[in-house]
Parts: structure tokens; C-alpha cells; sequence
């Protein structure tokens, strides 16, 4: 990761230093990281994973969703969406929540300190 100096930082937001720590952790080795839609893929033999950040300023709800293809070729002959909509179904999903985890993280916000365990 290039290193962040005080001028950079100040042209970065905190989702964008989020994101630069996070393509340089091992735990998502594997994973490529999407812009437009604020997600990191990893594609396997038959489907992909994906973990969706969705964020407004500094706060992140976090999302999960797995797809095996064997289970969108068999529902693709069956569904009424276009082939372009189903591009990008999944197989399953969940959220934070739905796990039962917390179901938003803060980040930098001023003087709370808890970035590295947000992470």
C-alpha cells in the first residue's frame, strides 16, 4: 500500500483508506476489489463470493453472498428475468444482522479511536 502522508490523506475519505487497508489484508488474499458497486469478489471453480460495503461517510453495513453457478443454470430456464438481471443473482446471502453480528461499523469518526478494531 502507498504510504499515507498527511497531503494524500486529506484528498482520500475514510472509505477509501477502509478499502486500502482491507486489499492489504490477508484475510481477503484473493479477492479483487470492485468500485462501482464497493465490493470484493473472489471467483472459485463453479461460482463466486462476494462481501458488499455499502457506506455513507465513514459508516459500513456490511453484506455477504455466495453463487454456485450449478444453481443459476438450473434457475435461469425457469425465470422471467432478463439474462442480463441474472448475471448477478446469488445462491445465498446475509447480512451482519442476519448472522448475528453487529450491523454497522464506524470509522473515523473523531476521537473514538476504534479503527483498528472496526477493521
Amino acid at each position: 500500500m502507498k504510504e499515507l502522508t498527511n497531503t494524500n490523506l486529506n484528498d482520500m475519505n475514510y472509505f477509501d483508506i477502509l478499502i486500502n487497508r482491507l486489499l492489504d489484508s490477508q484475510k481477503l488474499k484473493g479477492f479483487t476489489f470492485k468500485k462501482g458497486t464497493s465490493s470484493f469478489v473472489q471467483k472459485f471453480d463453479g461460482g463466486w463470493r462476494k462481501i458488499e460495503l455499502p457506506h455513507a461517510h465513514s459508516i459500513v453495513q456490511p453484506s455477504y453472498s455466495v453463487r454456485f453457478d450449478v444453481a443459476y443454470d438450473w434457475y435461469k430456464k425457469f425465470c422471467i428475468l432478463s439474462a442480463a438481471d441474472q448475471r448477478h443473482t446469488i445462491t445465498v446471502g446475509a447480512s451482519n444482522k442476519t448472522l448475528g453480528h453487529r450491523e454497522f461499523f464506524f470509522f473515523g469518526l473523531a476521537g473514538n479511536g476504534n479503527d483498528d478494531i472496526e477493521l
